[in-house]
Parts: C-alpha cells; structure tokens; sequence
C-alpha cells in the first residue's frame, strides 16, 4: 500500500495521479488551482507519511473505506474541474470558444515577435 516504486501499491497511484493533474493544470507541487488537485495533493502527502501500524491502529477495513471516500471524492473534483462544463446556451458557449481563439492567436503573435 506504501510503496514508493512498486506500480500497484496506493501510494504509487495517487502520486501519479497527482503529478499528472499538476501536468495538466501547470500548477507547481504544493499549490493548487481546483479541488481536484488539492484533494489528490492531500493524500498523496498523507500517504507519503503514513505507516502500516497506524493502518492497523485503525483497523484495516475502516482505513480502506476512508481510502475509497476520498478517491471517490478526487474522482467528483476531477469530473467537476475538467469534464463538466457549464454553459447557458449556445451563444454564450461560441463567445467562448471565440474568445479562447482569439487568446491563441494573440499568444502565437506575440511569441512570432
């Protein structure tokens, strides 16, 4: 479960889950741009200092539980932050769109410069 290298283990996981959402939004460890990234930052650093006796201090199916409640809670974040997407109506989803475009092209113009 604590395992740092072995790609199977929990704490394996939910370090590359995290790296890979800090991929994503550019934001550097120890920050956070969405709750996503902040509740997978979390476990990631509780698992990195967490030990098995205070798994068992606990009792093994409780900790899983809490376990699996927060990944799910990473799962809603993840949906909410990158999947769900909410818009009005049409026009103000264009206008959108649009302006994101017009971003793009003055980034690409001022890095031709």
């Amino acid at each position: 479960m604590f395992e740092d290298n072995f790609p199977r283990s929990v704490r394996f996981c939910v370090t590359q889950l995290n790296r890979a959402l800090r991929r994503i939004s550019g934001v550097p460890d120890g920050r956070f741009c969405n709750n996503a990234e902040k509740l997978a930052g979390r476990l990631s650093a509780e698992l990195q200092f967490s030990a098995p006796e205070e798994v068992f201090d606990q009792g093994l199916h409780g900790y899983l539980d809490q376990l699996q409640t927060k990944l799910n809670q990473i799962g809603a974040a993840l949906f909410d932050a990158y999947i769900f997407q909410k818009f009005n109506n049409l026009e103000d989803e264009i206008m959108v769109q649009q302006e994101e475009q017009q971003q793009q092209s003055r980034t690409v113009c001022e890095a031709s410069v």
